[in-house]
């Protein structure tokens, strides 16, 4: 079997397990657009052996939906509140609404016949372009996206780290004697004042 197909046929797989997780969070999560995301993503990874487009474009396209659902489920986990930002539902709106772009233009071009996409090649040609140039644009959001929570998280864990330091200093202030240069005897006695 031809590498790329093998390649196409996982990336067919990946996709659709994507939307499927992504379909259940919907649901919990009450994020409506990434429900119609997710089916429309189905409907265009089941649909990419039929795709009248190159087989590279298509490895593209379902390489940058994959990776655009991984984000959101990444982006979704953690959120330990389950509530998304109005900022991330405004992004998977826009990403559902490209997805929609990008499906009409592949219904519309298994509808015509060889003749129709000879003369309109350049049209779909750029068509196209214009669809995986907005996919990667999406893309590129929720990396930012992804890249922000992941500056909040270290964030946070200094912030833990400083007032867990702070404490610290606030026990010894308090108990001199857990100074003492004697380290069994100061476990000891850190044992005693915790107990």
């Amino acid at each position: 079997m031809h590498p790329r197909s093998t390649r196409l046929e996982n990336l067919v797989q990946y996709v659709n397990i994507a939307a499927s997780s992504a379909k259940s969070m919907a649901d919990s999560a009450r994020v409506p657009f990434l429900g119609v995301a997710a089916t429309l993503a189905q409907s265009i990874a089941n649909s990419a052996e039929a795709m009248r487009i190159n087989k590279d474009h298509r490895v593209q396209i379902l390489e940058q939906i994959h990776e655009i659902f991984c984000s959101i489920m990444f982006l979704s986990s953690t959120k330990t509140d389950g509530v998304l930002p109005p900022i991330l539902l405004h992004d998977i709106a826009q990403f559902t609404e490209k997805l929609q772009k990008l499906y009409a233009f592949l219904r519309s071009q298994q509808g015509m016949s060889k003749f129709k996409q000879l003369l309109k090649q350049s049209d779909s040609s750029s068509r196209l372009e214009v669809c995986k140039t907005e996919l990667e644009g999406s893309l590129q959001i929720f990396k930012v996206h992804i890249g922000v929570s992941s500056v909040k998280s270290q964030v946070e864990m200094h912030r833990d780290a400083e007032t867990r330091h702070k404490e610290l200093l606030e026990l010894l202030a308090a108990h001199p004697e857990l100074t003492d240069s004697d380290p069994a005897t100061s476990v000891s006695r850190l044992i005693v004042v915790r107990a």
